[in-house]
C-alpha cells in the first residue's frame, strides 16, 4: 500500500476534493486513479513532519510499501524548475538545523559519535517519473526570504533545485520504519519571492497531481 503524505490542509486541497476531513497523523483510505491508497496529514516544518510521517506509518490500518511525500517548494533555477511544475528529489538535505561544521561556517546534523543521520538521505525515484527534472532537494528550518538569500543557498548547494521544509524529517522517519520515500514536489514560487500574490499554488500541485497519478499506477 502506498501512503501519501501532504503538510498542509491548504495543498491537500488542492489535491483531493475532501481534505477537510484529514487528520494529522492518521491516514484515512483514498484512491488516485481508481487505486486505493493511504492519505494522511505530515504538518508542517521540520519538527512536525518527523512526528506526522512516524504517527502516520504508525497508524496505517495498511501495511506501507512506499510513501511519498507531495506538497509545494520554491525553485532555484526557474530554467530546470520552473514555476507551477514539479519536481521530484534525488537526495534530501538538511540545512537549518544541527551544529556548524569543521569549517565553521554550515550548520550540520551529521556528528561522529552524536548522529545516526548524514546531512543528506538518498530518495526513491519511480522510474516513470523520469520525466521530471531530478535533484538535491534542500530541507530548510525557513524560507529564503530574499533573492539574495535564495541565491546564497544555492551557490553554497548548487546541485539543489529548490527548497521546502518537511522531507528530511519524513526522510528520517521512513528510513527508521524502513520504508522507501518520494518526494514530488510543485513548484509555487521563486525562492526568497515572499509575495504570495504572485505564487502559483494551485497550478503547481496539479502538476503534483498529475505526477502522483502517474506514481501511483506504477506502484501498484
Amino acid at each position: 500500500m502506498v501512503l501519501i503524505l501532504v503538510p498542509t490542509v491548504v495543498e491537500a486541497a488542492l489535491l483531493v476534493a475532501d481534505a477537510g476531513d484529514l487528520q494529522f497523523g492518521r491516514p484515512r483510505q483514498a484512491s488516485i486513479t481508481g487505486r486505493p491508497i493511504q492519505l494522511a496529514l505530515c504538518g508542517f516544518g521540520l519538527a512536525a513532519a518527523g512526528v506526522g510521517a512516524s504517527y502516520s506509518l504508525l497508524n496505517s490500518v495498511e501495511s506501507i510499501d512506499q510513501a511519498i511525500l507531495v506538497g509545494t517548494a520554491g525553485t532555484y533555477d526557474v530554467d530546470s524548475a520552473a514555476v507551477a511544475s514539479a519536481v521530484v528529489g534525488r537526495s534530501v538535505r538538511c540545512i537549518d538545523i544541527g551544529v556548524p561544521n569543521a569549517a565553521g561556517n554550515r550548520l550540520t546534523v551529521e556528528v561522529p559519535g552524536l548522529s545516526l543521520w548524514p546531512d543528506e538521505l538518498p530518495l526513491s525515484v519511480p522510474e516513470t517519473l523520469g520525466h521530471l527534472p531530478e535533484a538535491m532537494l534542500l530541507s530548510v528550518a525557513g524560507p529564503a526570504v530574499s533573492a539574495d538569500h535564495a541565491q546564497t543557498r544555492h551557490h553554497d548547494f548548487p546541485t539543489a533545485l529548490a527548497e521546502e521544509m518537511e522531507g528530511y524529517a519524513v526522510a528520517v522517519a521512513c528510513k527508521t520504519m524502513g520504508v522507501p520515500l518520494t518526494i514530488v514536489r510543485g513548484i509555487s514560487n521563486l525562492a526568497g519571492d515572499r509575495d504570495k500574490a504572485k505564487w502559483r499554488m494551485r497550478e503547481a500541485m496539479q502538476a503534483v497531481k498529475t505526477a502522483l497519478e502517474i506514481a501511483v499506477e506504477s506502484m501498484a
